[in-house]
């Protein structure tokens, strides 16, 4: 795995640029709309953001297993992804918490004590409190993934990590198929709904480095296969949801095999960069912007435009002015308080 160490992958930053503008726009539009009950015919609504989530997941898979074979302790890729995700996590919690305060809107805000320190621990739907923003369930789910990887590598099971997916994809297609003892814990502690995806990033990560073997490509494969029927189980009468997952699939399997350098352009490293922050910002203070721009600008390209804008912006600056420095910061500390311990 010492190649990755000279490797920036920039086509997986363009894709997650990708991920963060599908989302946004499905939010802006048909997730805000219905909502409020504001569902209009002539309107434009793109309800597929799911697409987005996806994307990170896969992007997730491939850029965590880069991760845990790089480090050399437990400890490491605890506090690497630790420093990642909860110091701006934190940050982007309390501009929502006070964008919703100052700029309220109906359903939304008013949020108890307890709903905010749950929150804090991106676990709150584990004992189902409210999230302070809904698009916080897909980080609960991301920790459950690290969690996973954490246990393989401490298990030393990297060396095997070919076979444990076989395994975990198994698992996965079964609780598609039939109910087993304890189902529901499974499904929940392995992600199994999910998992799919994240082997599938595992598996290109692979692919990428030209280390795949026959297996690898046939993951690939089955995962698509088996999280195809998830998506056509969950969209029986649409079949624009599993062309956008095919489309995926291709498209990440196509950068595996030979890059995709348009995926290189500025404006989607852009987004790919503030992407983090973006996710964490765009929706609750989003819906305030929209709330109330909705009854002066009713051009619906303009009014989404602007919000858009606004969320984009205070995503650069979070990720420009704070996420870089304080995720070195953090992590140094961290770094010297567990070397103590």
């Amino acid at each position: 795995m010492h190649k990755a160490n000279k490797l920036r992958f920039l086509e997986i930053d363009g894709l997650r640029g990708v991920a963060a503008i599908l989302v946004l726009i499905s939010h802006y539009t048909w997730a805000y709309d219905r909502y409020f009950n504001l569902l209009e015919e002539h309107a434009f609504h793109f309800p597929y953001g799911d697409i987005g989530v996806e994307i990170f997941f896969i992007i997730s898979g491939f850029v965590i297993f880069m991760t845990i074979t790089k480090v050399k302790t437990i400890k490491e890729f605890f506090i690497n992804r630790f420093s990642r995700l909860y110091p701006t996590y934190w940050l982007c919690m309390l501009i929502t918490l006070c964008v919703i305060t100052l700029l309220p809107v109906p359903k939304l805000g008013h949020y108890t004590v307890k709903e905010i320190l749950t929150n804090l621990t991106m676990m709150s739907g584990l004992i189902n409190v409210r999230y302070i923003d809904q698009v916080y369930w897909s980080l609960e789910i991301e920790l459950f993934f690290y969690a996973i990887m954490a246990v393989i590598f401490y298990c030393r099971g990297l060396k095997d990590i070919d076979y444990i997916v076989i395994v975990w994809l198994l698992l996965s297609a079964v609780s598609v198929f039939m109910n087993f003892p304890g189902e529901k814990y499974v499904r929940k502690i392995l992600i199994l709904n999910w998992a799919p995806l994240f082997i599938t990033g595992i598996a290109i990560y692979k692919v990428k480095l030209k280390e795949a073997t026959i297996l690898n490509h046939i993951t690939i494969l089955v995962a698509f296969i088996i999280y195809s029927y998830n998506v056509h189980e969950k969209y029986p009468f649409d079949i624009i949801p599993n062309i956008l997952i095919t489309i995926a699939y291709l498209v990440f399997y196509i950068y595996a095999l030979k890059g995709m350098p348009f995926l290189k352009n500025r404006v989607l490293l852009f987004f790919g960069t503030i992407s983090y922050a973006l996710y964490l910002l765009h929706n609750v203070v989003g819906y305030a912007i929209l709330y109330r721009i909705r009854d002066y600008i009713h051009n619906q390209f303009l009014y989404c435009i602007f919000t858009a804008f606004i969320t984009t912006f205070l995503a650069y600056i979070v990720t420009k002015y704070f996420d870089n420095k304080v995720v070195r910061w953090t992590k140094a500390k961290l770094t010297a308080f567990l070397s103590k311990v």
